[in-house]
């Protein structure tokens, strides 16, 4: 919008007295031009008179007539005394009204009286306001008051019908509705331009509706009755294609305040692939107590909206919902706002290349609203909402100080809630999660192909253990989250994601909790004792650095298969804690279980000597550092497998036999036999002897192994039929 769009051409007509409008007048017969040089609009000659002609040349031809001005002037107080007055009275007529007034020029071109441009003479030809063709009509010409009082939409909507630039000064005009048609340009002095809507209008009066295509509309304030009225329709600014697409639309600003419905609405058709607007301009929105949205955008394709801030609104702040039409393309360089929706509608209808550049969400910027939205649903209490969005793309984000979630996916119904790719190149979170207690985290992207966040930071409350950065994240890709902080709480919960190069900062950090297969947390840097949480299985964990801390620490017997390589303080295999060994679970050698509930004599520890299901455990030093042998005096020590104990005067070291264990009693068949047991190594040392049953004519020895799967016995004669005892043991 031009700078020159908010000159008003009334004060200047009305300060040029009598005696300068003579002289104006004088050039406007001999074809000059009274009003801003440059003009390229319409005008209202030719809006009256259906060519490019001006009012003169409509009138007098394209030679126009000398007249004695001085001898033909007369001056009248107001437009309506030109009805009073024909050409026996004068030529021309200038009207002293400050409002209305403006030079007249008498015609017998019968064209349609408006009343702002056109007036009747007493004899049935017509008054034409002179100028009116090279400068947006002033709708004060046509009777509007702008006292805030008195209803103008008729007079407003005259203008905006029979010309293509309206000019609207500084004034607080009272109106139930307005359209606007295509090819219309409207001129405001800016915030102190105002359409204020009168109370009671009925359900789905926008104050100002744009129903065609190449409009151009100022920065203007506009006034609702969100206390009184019962509707929720009754937006300040609409754009919505019903019968046709809606292109190239620019509005300067809105500035909206007690709205009974949405600030700015765009949209069309309620069916996919109808009507909708497209290349739409927008350089500010300011709402403030609105009923519903802040923004909607319903439908819509290459949308832009430059500078944005909306508070106290009843549902969300900004909320581009497709109502089965598709939104293609929308861009926000500024949003500030307590809550956004970009939600599509299903699979055929998502959400799609939405990006904003600058994004803030402050939870706090919706108290204090005046009437709140009956029907508030949860989800406008999180920072943004997703559900069948794709390629979303958000530069710099900071969420605070929401009730329920920063970041929320969702599935609706049949609305399958899909959304792919959505990127946040830095990403900072705080104070989230602030009263909703089934807000168990800050993100929760469970509908959400490929989420990346590039940088950024959570901080949550001193002492958090309870809330997770990422809460049931368990889409079809992981979670790639790059270059993050965080501080306080737990990274993860119920998640499957690629954690890569963060900083965790969080007294012993719970850095994963139920972590789904296929997890990886790499080149990280942990400002703690590293926690992996129950069934946080196959998760690959490499290339950290854990300070602070000597274990990678696991507390709980399901939490296995890691593929190490981290900078622990030089250990690399899992604790766990408990009071016995694990009984179940898969464990690696090196493994070790810190006995939570030691007492004098009992084992500190366990550790895995042997990987397998559950692998095979050995004590190790006991409460008050005393030996194995004084432990065995004292009653024993039992594993999985070995049991040690000084009160049995025969048995001293019992080792229990079955599958998968160590020691066990095979029958030879024709000379050989096969054991199978998961527990052989290339490091096994298995020493056999014959049992007293059976034949044995020959020497038996192991004759191969297969780690990890069987060794084979074999006897120098092949009809061999006696019992084999064999005994296995571990090299190191």
């Amino acid at each position: 919008m031009s700078e020159d769009s908010r000159i008003s051409r009334r004060k200047l007509l009305a300060s040029l007295g009598v005696a300068g409008a003579v002289l104006a007048t004088d050039s406007l017969l001999k074809g000059g031009v009274l009003g801003l040089a440059g003009r390229t609009e319409r005008s209202a000659a030719a809006a009256v008179y259906g060519s490019d002609q001006t009012v003169t040349g409509a009138v007098y031809g394209s030679n126009p007539v000398e007249l004695d001005i001085h001898a033909n002037l007369i001056t009248v107080s107001t437009v309506a005394d030109l009805s009073t007055k024909s050409i026996d009275d004068a030529a021309l007529i200038l009207v002293s009204d400050p409002d209305r007034g403006g030079i007249f020029s008498y015609s017998t071109n019968v064209t349609p009286i408006d009343n702002g441009i056109v007036f009747g003479a007493s004899d049935g030809n017509r008054w034409i306001r002179l100028g009116g063709e090279t400068q947006p009509v002033n709708v004060k010409w046509f009777g509007a008051k702008g006292d805030g009082t008195t209803n103008d939409t008729a007079q407003i909507q005259a203008a905006l019908n029979g010309y293509a630039a309206v000019y609207m000064p500084a004034s607080t005009y009272l109106v139930s509705g307005l359209n606007v048609s295509g090819g219309r340009k409207i001129y405001t002095d800016g915030a102190a331009t105002i359409l204020k809507q009168t109370a009671g209008t009925p359900i789905g009066t926008r104050i100002l509706l744009v129903a065609g295509s190449q409009v151009s509309i100022g920065l203007m304030s506009y006034e609702g009755n969100i206390a009184t009225d019962t509707n929720e329709q009754n937006h300040a600014l609409a754009i919505i294609a019903t019968t046709t697409d809606l292109e190239n639309i620019e509005v300067e600003g809105v500035i909206a305040r007690s709205i009974r419905g949405d600030a700015l609405y765009i949209g069309g058709g309620y069916t996919a692939d109808t009507f909708r607007p497209r290349n739409i301009s927008v350089g500010l929105v300011y709402s403030e107590n609105v009923y519903r949205n802040g923004v909607s955008i319903t439908s819509g394709e290459n949308i832009h909206i430059q500078t944005c801030k909306s508070i106290k609104a009843g549902l969300f702040g900004v909320d581009i919902e497709s109502n089965a039409n598709k939104i293609i393309g929308v861009t926000f360089g500024s949003l500030e706002t307590s809550s956004l929706g970009i939600i599509g509608h299903g699979t055929e209808s998502p959400a799609t290349n939405i990006k904003i550049d600058n994004l803030i969400i402050d939870g706090s910027l919706n108290n204090g609203v005046i009437v709140d939205y009956p029907t508030n649903d949860v989800l406008v209490n999180s920072g943004i909402v997703f559900r069948n969005a794709m390629n979303n793309e958000f530069g710099t984000v900071k969420i605070s100080n929401t009730s329920r979630y920063a970041i929320e996916s969702l599935k609706s119904g049949t609305q399958d809630g899909y959304c792919d790719t959505i990127v946040f190149h830095s990403l900072h979170i705080e104070s989230c999660a602030l009263t909703d207690s089934s807000a168990l985290g800050y993100i929760v992207t469970g509908a959400i192909n490929n989420f990346i966040v590039h940088s950024g930071s959570a901080l949550f409350a001193s002492g958090e253990t309870t809330k997770a950065l990422l809460f049931n994240c368990k889409s079809q890709t992981p979670l790639k989250i790059n270059n993050f902080t965080l501080t306080n709480g737990v990274f993860g919960r119920e998640v499957w994601a690629h954690i890569y190069k963060c900083r965790i900062n969080v007294p012993d950090a719970n850095v994963l909790t139920n972590a789904k297969a296929g997890s990886i947390l790499s080149g990280c840097t942990i400002v703690s004792c590293l926690r992996l949480l129950s069934y946080c299985e196959t998760c690959v964990i490499e290339y950290n650095d854990i300070s602070y801390t000597f274990a990678l620490y696991v507390n709980n017997t399901y939490s296995r298969h890691y593929e190490l390589g981290n900078k622990i303080n030089g250990i690399q295999n899992v604790v766990v804690t408990g009071v016995s060994y694990p009984t179940a679970g898969t464990w690696l050698k090196g493994d070790r279980v810190n006995n939570t509930n030691p007492t004098i004599g009992q084992p500190i520890s366990w550790t895995c000597t042997t990987g397998g299901t559950p692998g095979v455990w050995s004590p190790d030093a006991t409460a008050g550092g005393e030996t194995l042998a004084a432990v065995t005096a004292k009653g024993g020590v039992t594993t999985s497998d070995v049991t040690i104990n000084a009160a049995l005067a025969a048995d001293r070291l019992m080792i229990k036999e079955g599958a998968n264990k160590t020691m066990g009693v095979a029958a030879l068949a024709s000379g050989t036999v096969t054991i199978n047991t998961t527990a052989v190594t290339v490091n096994s040392r298995i020493f056999v002897t014959p049992g007293p049953n059976g034949t044995l004519n020959g020497s038996v020895r192991v004759s191969s192994i297969i780690p990890g799967v069987s060794f084979k016995i074999t006897s120098t004669h092949s009809l061999d039929s006696a019992d084999i005892f064999w005994f296995m043991v571990q090299a190191y």
